[in-house]
């Protein structure tokens, strides 16, 4: 995998970032399908900065205690920018 900038995880970082919130991004794009969002060209724009804040491992996914799939900043840590594009998914644990 090919390096772009500082930030770019290395293929085994990112194989691991996207297998350890796999199911949690399946959420969220079966959320993004079923609200109609992948119509709205900025909300898809702000759902593959968020998948990408994934896979660079600066957000992480966890289930609150009503089931819903809440986005928060990993140890790594994200830049302001970022965290300001993040958007809260609706999404609920084992809800098909």
């Amino acid at each position: 995998m090919e390096k772009h900038f500082d930030n770019t995880p290395t293929e085994k970082e990112l194989r691991c970032n996207v297998l350890g919130q796999g199911v949690k991004i399946l959420h969220a794009l079966m959320e993004h399908y079923a609200s109609g969002s992948m119509e709205d060209q900025k909300s898809n724009d702000l759902f593959i900065a968020l998948i990408q804040l994934v896979c660079e491992g600066r957000v992480k996914g966890a289930y609150s205690d009503t089931g819903k799939v809440m986005w928060r900043l990993s140890d790594r840590g994200g830049s302001q920018k970022a965290i300001n594009n993040l958007v809260p998914f609706p999404l609920t644990k084992g809800k098909e």
